[in-house]
């Protein structure tokens, strides 16, 4: 939600997150899939600057705390549950990932690593890239299904 038009290189497919923002206060880059770039082009526009998403921080957490009470919800879902979820979710996805390329998407430094984070610079973009492509490609397919789901008419006590 924090994300800048400024920081945002949709020529080079990626999200540079200044190490301000950064969760471990380290500047980090993240490539973006295609569905990343298509919306992030239409959002931006011609903007060259400022906030991506012109919404609050807390905004997605308010918003699912009107489900509460929902059978399917427990009301304590909050944007960083997104980050656990992609974290637990990958290995399904992508039954052979690597922790430490999971890791590195969500920018965890991983305690072991020692002496070797002061000599590894290597960013990954590679398999990172090719991890939120196989996770772009699940989100999509779960929105194809939850629409063929919806249009089938199962919903509204329709045949279908």
């Amino acid at each position: 939600i924090k994300m800048r038009v400024e920081d945002v290189r949709l020529e080079y497919k990626s999200w540079i997150i200044p190490q301000q923002n950064s969760k471990n206060r380290t500047e980090h880059h993240i490539p973006l899939c295609e569905l990343s770039v298509n919306l992030l082009r239409r959002t931006i526009g011609n903007r060259t600057s400022g906030p991506v998403f012109r919404i609050h921080e807390r905004t997605l957490s308010n918003t699912l705390a009107r489900y509460e009470g929902d059978d399917q919800f427990d009301g304590r879902f909050t944007a960083h549950d997104l980050r656990r979820t992609f974290a637990t979710r990958i290995f399904t996805v992508v039954p052979t990932a690597d922790e430490n390329h999971v890791r590195r998407v969500l920018n965890h430094k991983h305690k072991s690593d020692g002496a070797l984070k002061n000599y590894n610079h290597h960013e990954y973009m590679e398999q990172k890239r090719a991890l939120l492509e196989a996770w772009s490609d699940h989100i999509e397919n779960l929105i194809h299904n939850a629409g063929a789901f919806c249009r089938s008419g199962f919903l509204d006590g329709g045949a279908g």
